[in-house]
């Protein structure tokens, strides 16, 4: 319904064609709810000292693929409304809307790259001979990324209320 929602305001109900516009958000909204909804639980199941660290290890694996996968969607449709959204090129630097989304992806940016380091670094060492450190490491570093997805969130909410 949340998704259904956001449909039925701002961009997404006033720029078009619609038939590429909602699937598109639709996308979007479902990607990057499951990148950071998984996030924060895996924060809070390694955060957990108590967690059987070869337990923490086996979900921050499956965890890893799945939020490829949804950084991957969230980015091609965000690339796409984007697109759709902005007037041109310019208007990324020259509207509040534009400057809001630079600093939007900018924020994801520095998430995704915890996230590839995590990914392509931490991950396979979890896969291995761990070393105590790596699931204190991963604990940091979800931690980290869940404060700065958060910031993203707050980004998109302001975006919604501004107009290219």
């Amino acid at each position: 319904m949340a998704v259904v929602a956001a449909l039925l305001a701002g961009h997404s109900e006033a720029v078009g064609p619609a038939w590429l516009m909602w699937p598109s958000d639709i996308v979007h909204v479902v990607a990057a709810a499951t990148w950071a909804g998984g996030l924060v639980l895996l924060a809070r199941m390694v955060i957990d000292r108590r967690r059987d660290p070869d337990d923490c290890a086996v979900t921050a694996i499956g965890f890893s693929t799945l939020a490829s996968v949804a950084f991957v969607l969230a980015g091609i449709t965000g690339v796409l409304m984007a697109v759709l959204v902005l007037p041109s090129a310019s208007a990324l630097w020259t509207t509040t809307w534009g400057v809001l989304l630079i600093a939007k992806v900018a924020v994801v940016a520095v998430v995704a790259m915890l996230g590839a380091w995590n990914h392509l670094v931490l991950i396979p060492r979890l896969r291995g001979a761990r070393d105590p450190g790596d699931l204190a490491h991963l604990r940091t570093t979800a931690v980290v990324e869940v404060a700065l997805l958060t910031v993203a969130v707050i980004l998109t909410a302001v975006l919604v209320g501004f107009s290219p």
